[in-house]
């Protein structure tokens, strides 16, 4: 061994009993919560498909003989969070577009466990049940599709483990190193998500205004996180779409009032109660058997059996009122913005506001757990309670993993179809898809299968694969609109297609049957050469590419 190089009992010897334990129950999660996305070869995540279109876009931007030149263009002035579509593109030139998709979820999957557990370090107790983190990465946000959000996750719970670090009593509120790393923290949550930054931003001034710090050093932690707040209020102040509030005072008058209108007759009381209920639905949601409900009920239980345990002698974290204040704040802030934040936000292009921070409050929550980090049983009792302790997070971990991963062989099975009529389509052209029919049998997720044509540039890769891209032109997609419209129809409405324009544009068509396409099914069916066919799902030439 060479000097000053430390072995690996050296570093082991340098962890702490609790954090061994949470390393070792750690590498049995870890290979459990990634084998999921090695079941399927497309994971079910409905905005999937379009943001790969997006990324297939950006990769080709520098072509000028793109097939989207005339039609989209990147964009990247004001900043906006577009680093998960980079990634995507950078990857996919790389990986392949389905590969660098799959290794982008399961670093954000992996790394949950490990930045709550960074989090409830920093709270000074124990960082074993930070394993319960690792089903909150197979929930709404990732079976939606909201890929930028996923990423994000593991960001924020480092960024609030980072500020917590400074904020404490005993933090380092003055050390440079540990403000620059606070710093470039929230500049990333930035540019991943804006809702996961803008929660984390919210947190830190709460935490930072109760944690009572001198003048100084309060300045010192919000000039840290001034970079990230500029380019926030830049994009909100240059990119404010059509209908929304130009400035942060009229967006929140916007948002309240929102909110009021969506709860209707109901009682704050009642909406109160329909909304904690929701939370569970939205944490882990979606399959069809209801399997993911009896998950996420488990792990709220499993986390109230950590409470009672703490009460226990020799598991109860010791007494610090700070610390303490600043658990409760946390978890307290997260779920006040759950509660008060509307379901849509139509002004601001934002959809299921609310349900997708169903993960953060829980991840909050399990990093406040008032465990111990050095647990001293004294009795058999406690000695129990301990096992279970380190026992449940890693049971209900591993398990909820296998479920996870039998649903997404179902799936695989259920899009079998669509994936072998769409290897019979060529490369190299433009491709509509026509769903009429979005049922799925295995996720609880509306709309799945409208999303799967526009897989067509990551299934068939080629310099001249085109799609139209949904979502762009919002005003958090790094993607505008150019001076020719795309003649594509909305994915959820489907008969609203121009069949003659749609066939003077497009080389193929895929379609999935169903009562709604009518007329325009009618017309492919009469006019387009069938290249494939399987279950419900067609692939059609519509011309020659050569006709161009």
């Amino acid at each position: 061994m060479r000097p000053g190089v430390p072995s690996l009992s050296a570093l082991g010897g340098a962890l702490d009993e609790d954090w061994r334990r949470f390393l070792f129950g750690y590498a049995i999660v870890l290979p459990a919560l990634l084998m999921p996305l090695a079941t399927t070869p497309i994971v079910p995540g409905l905005d999937f498909p379009f943001h790969l279109a997006i990324a297939d876009m950006l990769g080709k931007a520098s072509d000028p003989s793109s097939p989207y030149a005339s039609f989209y263009a990147p964009r990247h002035w004001p900043p906006l969070p577009s680093l998960p579509w980079l990634l995507l593109a950078y990857l996919g030139h790389w990986l392949g577009p389905i590969a660098a998709l799959k290794s982008l979820l399961a670093l954000a999957i992996g790394c949950l466990p490990l930045s709550v557990a960074a989090l409830a370090r920093a709270f000074r107790v124990s960082v074993t049940p930070a394993l319960l983190a690792g089903p909150l990465g197979y929930g709404l946000a990732l079976h939606y599709g909201f890929f930028g959000y996923t990423l994000s996750l593991p960001i924020f719970f480092a960024l609030m483990a980072a500020l917590v670090r400074v904020v404490r009593p005993d933090g380092t509120a003055s050390r440079p190193g540990a403000l620059l790393v606070l710093g470039a923290l929230a500049t990333l949550s930035f540019f991943l998500h804006l809702e996961s930054y803008a929660l984390a931003m919210a947190l830190s001034a709460l935490l930072l205004v109760a944690a009572r710090k001198p003048l100084a050093q309060t300045l010192a932690v919000a000039a840290s996180l001034c970079p990230s707040v500029a380019l926030f209020l830049l994009w909100q102040r240059t990119s404010a779409g059509a209908g929304a509030p130009p400035s942060l005072f009229g967006a929140l008058q916007d948002l309240l009032a929102t909110r009021r209108a969506e709860m209707g007759d109901l009682t704050v009381a009642r909406e109160l109660v329909r909304q904690l209920d929701g939370l569970r639905v939205h944490l882990l949601r979606g399959f069809k058997d209801g399997h993911n409900l009896v998950a996420s009920t488990l792990l709220v239980a499993t986390m109230l059996a950590f409470v009672l345990a703490s009460r226990a002698k020799g598991l109860k974290a010791p007494a610090d009122a700070p610390l303490s204040r600043l658990r409760v704040l946390a978890v307290v802030g997260a779920l006040f913005a759950y509660l008060i934040l509307p379901h849509h936000w139509d002004a601001h292009e934002a959809m299921s506001l609310s349900p997708r921070l169903a993960p953060l409050v829980v991840g909050l929550a399990i990093a406040a757990l008032p465990i111990a980090p050095s647990w001293t049983p004294n009795n058999g009792v406690g000695r129990s309670l301990a096992r279970v302790v380190a026992a449940g997070p890693l049971l209900l971990s591993v398990t909820y993993a296998s479920v996870v991963a039998r649903h997404y062989k179902s799936y695989a099975v259920e899009v079998g179809d669509f994936l072998h009529v769409m290897s019979r389509i060529p490369p190299g052209g433009r491709l509509v898809g026509l769903v009429g029919s979005d049922a799925s049998t295995v996720m609880n997720i509306e709309s799945l299968p409208r999303s799967l044509p526009s897989l067509y540039v990551a299934l068939r890769p080629h310099d001249k694969s085109m799609v139209a891209l949904r979502y762009c032109g919002m005003r958090h997609v790094p993607c505008s609109l150019g001076r020719i419209a795309v003649p594509a129809p909305n994915p959820w409405t489907p008969e609203a297609v121009d069949v003659s324009r749609a066939f003077d544009f497009f080389d193929y068509a895929i379609v999935r049957a169903g009562p709604a396409l009518g007329a325009p099914h009618r017309a492919l069916e009469a006019r387009a050469e069938v290249l494939a066919a399987k279950g419900e799902w067609v692939g059609y030439r519509l011309r020659r590419a050569s006709a161009r």
